[in-house]
């Protein structure tokens, strides 16, 4: 009978322990699972959140953003590298990622990106075509042509001011810049005065909802 009972108490032993080691293995596996990578869309989300609010934002803010930016441009360097874009709307999105560089290559390749989307029949990267090559222009210092850019005159105490130079604002026609989903010349100019007083552009870029 005592035999018995000690085998028992050894089965019983045994399949505790067995019990313990697997739960401690379930708890490892969780704590070791790799994170799951972001998609393109949520990495453009991310973007465009940090973004929220940017005539209010301190230059700490911007900086921290920044920080963020770049760490977006590395993730989806790779998507590239390993062919993981592949649709017209995901060149769309890594172009408006990279359009937010530091550098006149991140808008270069911006640029290329926003052409790959159109090639792929996404008709709404028209804007950030033209928007990435405005930016790509002054980076070099040369003047922006499409009328994408807009930026403070002053920085210091806080930004005020507004100005879209360097611009060679007769390269284009306006119909020629309705094509690519950008404000006619004079409502830019509306535009312009609306960030002097640090207010919302009253005619904002943007493509037709039908294509």
């Amino acid at each position: 009978m005592q035999t018995l009972k000690r085998r028992a108490w050894q089965v019983m032993a045994g399949l505790l322990l067995v019990l313990t080691a697997f739960g401690t293995m379930a708890a490892l596996g969780r704590q070791q699972a790799p994170k799951a990578a972001p998609t393109i869309k949520e990495l453009l989300d991310a973007d465009q959140k940090d973004r929220q609010g940017a005539m209010s934002l301190s230059q700490a803010q911007w900086k921290a953003i920044s920080d963020r930016d770049t760490e977006r441009r590395r993730i989806v360097h790779q998507m590239l590298e390993s062919g993981a874009l592949k649709t017209g709307e995901d060149f769309e999105d890594a172009s408006v990622i990279f359009q937010h560089g530091d550098k006149p290559e991140d808008y270069l390749l911006a640029h290329v990106l926003a052409i790959t989307a159109m090639a792929k029949g996404d008709a709404n990267a028209r804007w950030i075509a033209a928007a990435t090559l405005d930016r790509y222009l002054q980076s070099i210092k040369q003047p922006q042509v499409f009328g994408t850019q807009y930026k403070w005159t002053e920085m210091k105490p806080k930004p005020h001011g507004a100005t879209q130079a360097p611009y060679d604002k007769d390269l284009l026609s306006d119909p020629l810049r309705r094509e690519s989903c950008v404000a006619t010349y004079a409502n830019q100019q509306k535009n312009v005065e609306a960030m002097k007083q640090g207010k919302d552009f009253p005619s904002p870029d943007g493509c037709p909802e039908k294509q």
